[in-house]
Formats: structure tokens, C-alpha cells, sequence
């Protein structure tokens, strides 16, 4: 039960911020941001601006097998937050819209160590998938077989957590 409400507790911390800002956060300040950091990838201070579009479409190219358990929104399993009303179900309403896909650029795009840390802890290749582009990172997102977790979200999240000692 420790590790879930450790799990429950990181994530209120990143509630309503960038991925990308929380992980540029983290190798700037060695903290996490303070406060929300809620913006759109085209308005991310942190994200070089010859990068937006490669994101944007990182983003837009993670899709789910019809069936998944897993919130098309944060692409968290919809037990580890509060259920959404359908029709409210948008990325507008939800605390964790920005934080995934964004902290994965970050994690690939920043720091080689991170990235090759990354790669290593959470078995990119050796379970036959890559971060090369855009599509990749999407299908690894959405590859419920890709890491031990059996989401990608919740991997990378705790991979963050051991990395920056988040919550020691």
C-alpha cells in the first residue's frame, strides 16, 4: 500500500504540468517545479521551438487497442485517478493531460544519460521498441506489454521517481 500512495502522491505533485517542464525542472534544479506549470506544447518555455511539432505529433500518434484500460487522456490505467465524467472526459479537465508524452520527450531529448538510463531501466529495445521518432515513443506509450508495470505511464513515472529521488 506504500507504493501506491507513494505512487498517488507523485502525482498530485505533477498535477496540471508539463512533463517536459517537470523533467527539465528536475535535471536544472534537481526539484520538481513548484507549483502547476500548465501549458500547451506550443507555449512550453522549456520545449526548443524546433521541437513543438515533433511532439505535438507524439501526442496525436498514441492510440489504444479498443478495450484498454487505459485513459486516452493521461494514459494512466483509470484506477490511478478519479473517474471523468464521459463527456467532461477532455484533455481541458483532466490534471495529467500534459504530463506523459511531454516527459517522455524531455526523458529522450534533454540529458544522453537520462535518456540512456531510461532505455536501459525500463528495457526500450530489449522488448522490440525504440524512441527514434515521434511514432515510436507513441507505441511504446500505448504498448501494454512494453515494460513489467504493464503501462508505460505508470513505468516511466516510477523510473522518474528512482532516478531524482522523488519523495525521499
Amino acid at each position: 500500500m506504500a507504493a501506491q500512495d507513494t505512487f498517488s502522491n507523485l502525482l498530485r505533485l505533477v498535477s496540471l504540468s508539463c512533463g517536459y517542464c517537470v523533467v527539465h525542472s528536475l535535471l536544472t534544479h534537481g526539484t520538481l517545479p513548484v507549483g502547476p506549470v500548465q501549458h500547451g506544447i506550443h507555449d512550453c518555455p522549456s520545449i526548443p521551438v524546433w521541437q513543438r511539432a515533433l511532439v505535438h505529433r507524439l501526442v496525436a500518434d498514441v492510440r489504444y487497442e479498443r478495450g484498454e484500460r487505459t485513459c486516452y487522456v493521461c494514459h494512466l490505467p483509470s484506477a490511478h485517478h478519479p473517474p471523468l465524467q464521459p463527456l467532461r472526459h477532455h484533455r481541458a479537465n483532466h490534471p495529467h493531460a500534459s504530463l506523459i508524452p511531454q516527459a517522455l520527450w524531455a526523458v529522450q531529448s534533454i540529458d544522453p544519460h537520462l535518456h540512456l538510463s531510461a532505455m536501459d531501466a525500463l528495457s526500450v529495445e530489449a522488448r522490440g521498441h525504440s524512441w527514434s521518432t515521434p511514432r515510436e515513443m507513441a507505441a511504446w506509450i500505448a504498448d501494454s506489454h512494453a515494460t513489467d508495470e504493464g503501462n508505460s505511464a505508470i513505468a516511466l513515472l516510477r523510473f522518474l521517481h528512482a532516478e531524482f529521488h522523488l519523495g525521499a
